[in-house]
């Protein structure tokens, strides 16, 4: 929950970077305490994550500060976030398969009850021609 920092710049440089960095960043789906994972997944973010990275990390370096040593303090501050994420993509993952179990003992229902109006209609037609026979 650090913030990314830049150096001091000028006012139409700073925009540019902020610009860059939101550009980067993507469309953000939540406001305050919501959580991310309710609209995309997790190789969603750490795909957003790389981009953003990346970009903070050119910009860095265009203001003349050490792109490794940048890059280190970033993967540094990640690495120590990854108990975090690995609960919250567990947590992720239990959501999607309870989802997707929801989604499969609807589709059982409806199949089976396919079935029984198919046997129903069946057995109408059956007793049709026997009155007719």
């Amino acid at each position: 929950n650090r913030y990314l920092v830049c150096p001091r710049m000028q006012l139409n440089a700073c925009l540019r970077a902020w610009r860059r960095l939101r550009e980067a960043r993507g469309r953000v789906y939540a406001k305050g305490n919501m959580n991310l994972f309710k609209h995309v997944g997790p190789w969603d973010l750490e795909k957003t994550w790389c981009r953003l990275s990346n970009e903070y990390l050119d910009i860095m370096q265009e203001c003349g500060r050490d792109r490794e040593l940048w890059a280190a303090r970033l993967q540094h501050d990640y690495e120590g976030h990854r108990p975090a994420r690995e609960q919250t993509e567990r947590q992720w993952n239990r959501k999607r398969l309870a989802a997707e179990d929801r989604r499969l003992r609807a589709l059982g229902r409806l199949e089976r009850q396919a079935q029984r109006r198919e046997l129903q209609s069946m057995a109408e037609e059956e007793r049709a021609e026997r009155r007719l026979a």
